[in-house]
């Protein structure tokens, strides 16, 4: 049986990136902790790159999250529910990850979209 676009909530975004070849994903899974990780960075092919955006999903459990700043800055953590998936537009090196409730292992899995420098 088939389930269409509506059905299953999925939003869909046609870009024209023709212009810019150089964009790129990069996709990060894992087991967050009861206390925060260390900074996990986004690569591609080993060379550290920035993001354009960011697409977070927390599995099993809720987690905290935390962007990190092109520029090395820390910002704010946020409350990812679970099973859940958030999309922000942002300009990040890196993020950490911490189970929202100690004991409920977060899975985390991250899609950036991501401009090599």
């Amino acid at each position: 049986m088939g389930y269409s676009r509506s059905q299953l909530g999925l939003r869909v975004k046609i870009v024209d990136d023709s212009a810019n070849r150089a964009n790129r994903m990069d996709v990060k899974t894992g087991s967050a902790a009861d206390s925060e990780s260390s900074e996990i960075r986004f690569d591609i092919g080993g060379t550290y790159v920035v993001t354009k955006e960011v697409m977070i999903t927390a599995r099993e459990n809720a987690m905290w999250f935390r962007l990190v700043s092109e520029d090395g800055t820390l910002n704010d953590q946020f409350y990812v529910p679970k099973n859940s998936t958030i999309a922000i537009d942002f300009a990040a090196r890196g993020f950490t990850v911490q189970n929202y409730t100690a004991g409920e292992t977060a899975e985390y899995h991250v899609i950036a979209e991501v401009v090599e420098r």
